[in-house]
């Protein structure tokens, strides 16, 4: 072989091109040709080095191998067809990923991918679990579609090297799989731009058919549609059945509709077991039409979630079970033009456990009263470990922040609701904010001024403040631990106004006690010998 020809085989196979390892030594025959398109009219050689798919250095060339026998379907990709004979066919010498650019891919931002991704996820769908598994590499490159790539997944691994799937249509999917036990990583899913409310098919991946099970999405980064991953679309009667799925390490930027939106085929409700964990959403357009992450019957774990931006709603549950924890909630500046309620969570039908949540930012409302919700939650049972709210920047009538409890919500001004089935609750804590006065407590909480009545749920510590004037009879209910000896109940006045008032307490040793200025406080501690509330400090 001559020279110039040994450097092209040590570039092509250096740009990563497919050789069988077997037969890495150069054959006595070896044709050179510059793109695929020669290998309809090659002859003589039994092997022929193509430099590339459309032009050489393309990424899409290949050894090829000719097979007289063979009669396989030609596929533009692995297989060819020659134009001087009836039988036989070029086939490509595999050695690693299947890959769009031997395909026809240009991933040039430029040129239409869309049928060369279609080859190639057409050749790695199979309709079952029977078959091995498939890894399928995306060079990096801008890939353009036209259109939604379908593909049916069983085993199948597509790896991303930095690539983006840019969607030129709106209105449109950019992914349609349907399969069990396939993962995505390493690609960026956009639009070629935004995409509003109104294109509600505007999914990066959407789940269709008979659905998706056992999938895994991992450090993807999807930007400007209106959902990033759904099992949903508007035009399905039933849909998809969805279940053990992973969503980890993935960022979402800029949709009007949900980043996340799970709802499983009904039939197959609360099989779901799915796990969002190291989530992030970045939504800094007008507020998002949808919650930013939506789950619906399913067993959830989300962990790691870094929420920015504004949503009416920022994580919708129903009828779910699971926890939530390690969560960072930013709400940068937004005005609204009319009364609405903000709720962090929504929790409908659902039992969560919440722990490590941070929530902090800044709103405005321009019309009408209008009220923000950490946790709204109907029919559910939440258990509350660790929230801290940083004081948001309330501004007009932004004034209320709360809490929500089983059947009914809850000012942050009234109880409190935690539950867990642990014996002690000690350690449990929540920061608060109201009228610029910070609390810290385990737990704490804030007495309405108009409330009359008060009752603390069963706690090992407990601390109550009175943090606005005091100035008529309050009822105080403390709990009555089962066997629990030396528990606390501290209540204090925090105000500084001047007024006197008067606290029954029920449980203790006496019923009326007087706190008369800011500062003041009393100290009670449960004997269980007694069976009751004794008075153990005050001043």
């Amino acid at each position: 072989m001559r020279r110039r020809e040994l450097i092209a085989v040590g570039l092509l196979l250096g740009a990563g091109a497919p050789t069988n390892p077997a037969s890495a030594s150069v054959p006595d025959e070896l044709k050179i040709v510059p793109n695929v398109s020669s290998l309809g009219a090659a002859t003589a050689a039994q092997v022929v080095l193509c430099l590339g798919y459309h032009h050489a250095g393309d990424g899409g060339g290949g050894v090829f191998a000719w097979k007289p026998d063979s009669d396989a379907e030609p596929d533009l990709g692995l297989v060819f067809r020659s134009d001087l004979s009836a039988t036989g066919r070029w086939m490509r010498i595999q050695n690693g990923e299947i890959n769009p650019k031997w395909f026809g891919a240009y991933g040039d931002g430029v040129h239409d991918d869309t049928e060369a991704f279609v080859r190639c996820f057409g050749k790695c769908s199979q309709a079952s679990l029977s078959g091995k598994w498939t890894s399928i590499e995306v060079p990096s490159g801008v890939y353009l579609l036209n259109g939604p790539v379908s593909a049916k997944f069983n085993r199948v691994q597509v790896v991303g090297k930095f690539a983006v799937l840019r969607q030129t249509r709106r209105n449109c999917p950019i992914l349609e799989i349907e399969g069990a036990e396939w993962t995505l990583s390493g690609l960026r899913f956009e639009w070629n731009e935004l995409q509003g409310s109104e294109s509600t098919e505007s999914v990066a991946i959407a789940m269709v058919g008979g659905g998706c099970w056992g999938f895994r999405v991992e450090s993807c980064h999807f930007n400007g549609g209106f959902r990033g991953i759904s099992s949903y679309l508007n035009t399905m009667f039933n849909n998809p059945l969805v279940w053990a799925a992973s969503i980890v390490d993935c960022r979402f930027r800029n949709f009007a509709g949900a980043a996340i939106f799970i709802q499983p085929r009904r039939t197959n409700a609360g099989q779901l077991s799915l796990t969002l964990q190291d989530i992030g959403v970045y939504h800094y357009r007008a507020p998002a039409v949808e919650p930013h992450i939506r789950i619906w019957d399913c067993e959830v774990f989300l962990s790691q979630l870094d929420i920015e931006g504004f949503a009416l709603e920022d994580i919708s549950l129903e009828q779910c079970y699971g926890s939530i924890l390690s969560v960072h909630i930013e709400h940068k500046k937004a005005t609204l033009p009319e009364a609405k309620e903000v709720c962090v969570l929504r929790a409908s039908r659902s039992s969560l456990f919440c722990q490590g949540w941070t929530v902090q930012g800044a709103l405005t409302s321009t019309v009408g009263r209008c009220t923000y919700r950490i946790i709204n939650a109907f029919e559910s049972n939440i258990v509350v470990a660790h929230i801290i709210d940083k004081s948001f920047g309330f501004v007009g009538d932004w004034d209320r922040v709360s809490l929500g409890g089983k059947n009914t919500s809850y000012n942050l001004l009234t109880a409190l609701p935690l539950r867990t089935n642990q014996k002690v609750m000690s350690g449990y804590r929540v920061e608060a904010s109201y009228g610029n006065n910070f609390y810290d407590a385990m737990p704490a909480f804030l007495l309405d001024p108009d409330a009359d009545e008060f009752e603390i749920p069963r706690a090992s510590k407990a601390e109550v403040i009175y943090s606005i004037e005091l100035t008529r009879h309050k009822h105080l209910a403390l709990p009555h631990p089962a066997a629990c000896s030396g528990a606390v109940c501290r209540i204090m006045r925090a105000d500084t106004s001047s007024g006197s008032g008067v606290i029954f307490v029920h449980g203790s040793d006496q019923r009326q006690w007087k706190l008369q200025s800011a500062g003041s406080w009393l100290e009670f501690i449960w004997s269980n010998d007694l069976k009751k509330w004794l008075r153990a400090a005050g001043s």
